[in-house]
């Protein structure tokens, strides 16, 4: 299938047919180049809607997309960017996410740019469901909105975000705003640019937290009144916070109120200038 329709894109899907699970490769690519009026998240649609329920593999070309509407990408979906894909909020996109995923779902190799995007607007919201990958992505805000990047919705497990670069001035980076177990928060670069009473990594809404691994993981808070790792009350078991390092931050680790048992703080090392 090719569509290069009055959005100025070509969507080209083809079927990719392996012995093992049939599976599905669609590419967006922008003709002319970048900015198409924002509505720059349609041919990812149409790409997702293209997918037979084994769904499938969406590469999107270089490029700046200017994203004004959530897309909830559905289970069994990869997205991959080629280097210099970037998607941008803009302000279209109101309180909500650029994509929204479940179950089953890889997020990879893409940069968010959430400056223009609206008070509340989020990069990617993981809305529960199981094996979701979010890895080696840039996220970037120099807007004064305190946008998050990353949101995690009650229900998670094997969730891993990993490798993932942000410079930005967020309210938090990453955001787990109810129970998540079984999962990974490791390998990430996160930089306050300069937001006020920001958190890199927040657990709110007193979640239930079993068997989560925050490691090796670089945290520069630069922010007035900022923190790297912050539990607000709920139940955390076995939680494991090994080998950071969280530099300028007013508190590597705040506790406000959590119930901690048989977890470990261990070779995390802190900054302070």
């Amino acid at each position: 299938l090719t569509d290069a329709g009055p959005n100025g894109f070509a969507d080209t899907c083809v079927s990719t047919k392996p012995d093992d699970v049939p599976r599905d490769s669609c590419v967006v690519a922008t003709v002319p180049p970048a900015d198409q009026a924002g509505i720059d998240q349609v041919p990812i649609s149409k790409c997702i809607t293209s997918f037979s329920a084994t769904g499938g593999v969406i590469r999107i070309r270089a490029g700046t997309y200017t994203i004004s509407a959530n897309t909830a990408v559905p289970p069994n979906v990869k997205i991959v960017g080629d280097p210099g894909t970037t998607l941008s909020a803009a302000a279209g996109l109101g309180a909500n996410a650029i994509f929204s995923v479940a179950a089953t779902t890889t997020i990879e190799g893409l940069t968010f740019n959430m400056t223009n995007g609206a008070a509340g607007a989020m990069a990617i919201d993981v809305t529960g469901g199981s094996n979701v990958k979010i890895r080696d992505n840039r996220f970037s805000d120099t807007s004064a909105a305190g946008h998050q990047m990353i949101n995690v919705g009650a229900g998670t497990d094997v969730l891993r975000i990993e490798r993932n670069d942000f410079f930005a001035q967020f309210t938090s980076a990453i955001g787990i705003s109810g129970a998540i177990k079984n999962s990974w928060i490791t390998g990430n670069k996160i930089w306050n640019n300069g937001a006020n009473s920001a958190t890199a990594i927040a657990f709110f809404a007193a979640p239930t937290v079993n068997r989560v691994i925050i490691s090796e993981n670089q945290i520069v808070c630069a922010g007035p009144n900022s923190n790297g790792l912050t539990l607000n009350s709920g139940n955390f078991n076995f939680l494991s916070v090994l080998n950071n390092q969280m530099d300028s931050c007013r508190f590597p680790f705040f506790n406000g109120g959590a119930v901690i048992n048989d977890s470990s703080f261990s070779g995390n090392r802190f900054l302070v200038y």
